[in-house]
């Protein structure tokens, strides 16, 4: 596993392996506090020192964290530029330690006193016997499993759900601050202190660490829970993938990453993560914090839909702990582990392949739907050549966010025809489906509007298979379902067929739509079609979300068999039951050649690339 770490203060784990830890001597050592017998020195960093003491009133081992305060008058005016004078300063950072050590959860390091004496802050926690999740991932390596991520990510978003429910960010949350103990528990560390370390100059930006801080954080504005939850999310996306793509050397520097980040699919780093995990952790590392989830709670709410047991997750991380700790060796977990780059989808290619059928449907959409408005002149104004012309670029570069003005171009031109109900049906249904879809990724959303390319080519089974090949199941159904609100809109203009459409889309009047709309609904046919595309994409898509080739082929094997079972559907009824082998060509023959196409999809796209590459982008 290659793990990057940047501006990590060295030591601040809470507890050294069990092998170096001194036995309790009854002699002479300096006590803090006039309580804390200190027995060695657990971490160091510019923060201060960690020290490991005995607590002679309870009898117990802890940890003591000492904060030099005097520093604060070398850092004076160098953070928080809004703090008029020093002792408001240090006086803001203590209280919201003190605050902290008020929390009192499972998944938080107790802290036991919090005492400020001589220039130094000193914050008494329990010691915790165990390794932090920095030491944990450079032993378990590529040997990470689905559960133990769950494990981590469940015991973080437990420990920030109820830190926030007490009004307390963290500000910190990184590996080095997240331990594990021998039972497998994960524990939170060091709440409160990031404003406090901040505030002396010990860490960038008022207590974050490079990495780990969403781009709020790093140009000084006002902080909420969404800060915490990029972290969390930053946090978890390495131990996916094992690596942090957000390092920098410096914040100006990770700003630009974090805005321009270019991400492998978490879906395709580790195995067995379903691809609807992808949009959640993308959701949560958005740079604009606005577009994130309102709070951690709904961030794990979506991410639990998605991952393994956590119970199981402890297990395995209390044997990697243990056994680390007892040997120096981590315990090899078989289930499971990342992907390695060799067998990683060639994202790239996808990329390609979704950016030009998302040029191509716009062209051919914004084409016919341009000339079909006749105060316009026909194919030989410079604005229809010129509209469509812009909108294949645009597609190219924007897929997701041209995609509703190309639904907008459609039904403005159906509304011109005189087609007002129909019109409105693709507008609303065209909105909500890019909402809910469509903006998301630029994979969904083509979704919808390939149709566009294909039904103008009679190909409108290719479709179904399509959004399943792309998306999750859950958008890859949506999809299909706006797909065939499009296809019947289209159909209406004169195909009266959900395989096809012709040129141009604005020639019927408005009452032969609505009379062509009434003749569609009223056949069985139709909605044979509809159940089968949506049928089809479900299949396809719960199988292509393994994302391997083999699953992928099974998938579309999968759904094309739905598609023709439907052309034998079809065709039993337009012979009136006579016969079930009279299947209808006009369905499976563009069937047969979309199961086609896909498959030398999915092949082309396994054997292009075999490196793990680009699929999602923040800044397209």
């Amino acid at each position: 596993m290659r793990y990057h770490r940047q501006n990590h203060p060295k030591g601040e784990a809470m507890a050294p392996q069990p092998a170096q830890l001194p036995a309790y001597d009854e002699t002479e050592a300096p006590l803090i506090l006039g309580r804390y017998k200190v027995l060695a020195e657990a971490g160091s960093g510019g923060f201060g020192t960690v020290q490991l003491a005995w607590d002679t009133r309870m009898q117990r081992r802890v940890a003591v964290k000492v904060i030099d305060l005097s520093a604060l008058s070398e850092q004076q005016g160098q953070v928080l530029d809004d703090v008029a004078d020093l002792p408001n300063l240090a006086l803001t950072g203590l209280e919201e330690a003190r605050t902290a050590a008020m929390l009192n959860n499972a998944n938080i390091v107790t802290v036991h006193d919090f005492e400020v004496q001589d220039n130094a802050a000193y914050i008494i926690m329990e010691y915790v016997d165990g390794m932090t999740l920095t030491d944990l991932m450079k032993v378990v390596g590529d040997n990470v499993t689905v559960d133990m991520v769950t494990a981590v990510f469940d015991g973080v978003a437990a420990a920030l759900q109820f830190a926030h429910e007490n009004q307390v960010l963290h500000l910190d949350i990184k590996p080095d601050n997240v331990m594990i103990d021998h039972q497998g528990q994960v524990k939170v560390m060091d709440f409160g202190l990031a404003r406090l370390s901040g505030a002396q100059g010990f860490q960038s930006a008022a207590g974050g660490t490079i990495g780990y801080m969403p781009p709020e954080q790093m140009m000084r504005e006002s902080l909420d829970a969404r800060c915490d939850e990029w972290a969390l999310a930053s946090l978890t996306y390495e131990m996916i993938s094992g690596k942090n793509p957000f390092l920098a050397n410096d914040l100006s520097a990770a700003i630009d990453r974090i805005e321009g980040a270019e991400l492998v699919l978490p879906s395709l780093c580790l195995e067995g993560l379903p691809t609807g995990i992808d949009d959640v952790l993308f959701y949560a590392l958005d740079p604009d914090r606005f577009k994130r989830y309102a709070t951690v709670e709904d961030f794990a709410e979506e991410m639990d839909r998605f991952l393994g047991s956590a119970a199981a997750g402890r297990k395995q991380l209390a044997a990697c702990v243990r056994t680390a700790l007892d040997d120096g060796s981590a315990q090899v977990v078989e289930s499971g582990g990342r992907i390695k780059k060799r067998r990683r989808l060639g994202g790239r290619a996808v990329g390609a392949i979704v950016r030009g059928l998302s040029a191509a449907n716009a062209g051919v959409l914004t084409f016919a739907s341009l000339i079909s408005i006749s105060a316009l002149g026909g194919w030989t104004n410079p604005i229809c050549w010129g509209g469509t012309l812009a909108a294949v670029v645009l597609a190219a570069i924007l897929p997701r966010w041209i995609s509703v003005l190309i639904i907008a171009v459609v039904a403005a031109a159906l509304i011109y025809g005189h087609a007002f109900v129909m019109g409105g049906i693709v507008a609303a249904a065209g909105l909500a489906w890019w909402i809910a879809i469509g903006r998301l990724e630029n994979s969904c959303s083509i979704g919808g509007l390939s149709g566009g390319l294909f039904g103008a080519a009679g190909l409108n089974q290719i479709v179904p298979l399509l959004c399943g090949y792309l998306m999750s199941p859950g958008k890859a159904v949506g999809s299909a379902a706006f797909a065939s609100v499009l296809a019947f809109a289209l159909a209406c203009c004169g195909s009266q067929s959900l395989m096809g459409w012709t040129l141009p889309i604005g020639t019927i009047v408005g009452k032969d739509i609505q009379q062509n709309a009434l003749a569609l609904v009223a056949d069985p046919i139709t909605w044979i079609i509809i159940g089968c595309w949506l049928l089809a994409a479900l299949l396809c898509a719960l199988c292509c979300s393994r994302r391997t080739m083999f699953w992928e082929i099974i998938g579309v094997v999968l759904g094309a068999a739905v598609l023709v079972a439907g052309s034998f559907g079809v065709g039993w009824y337009e012979m009136n039951f006579a016969t079930l082998f009279g299947p209808s060509l006009l369905l499976l023959v563009p069937a047969l050649i979309g199961a086609a196409i896909c498959l030398l999809l999915v092949v082309l796209v396994h054997r292009l690339v075999e490196d793990g590459e680009v699929v999602r982008g923040f800044s397209g």
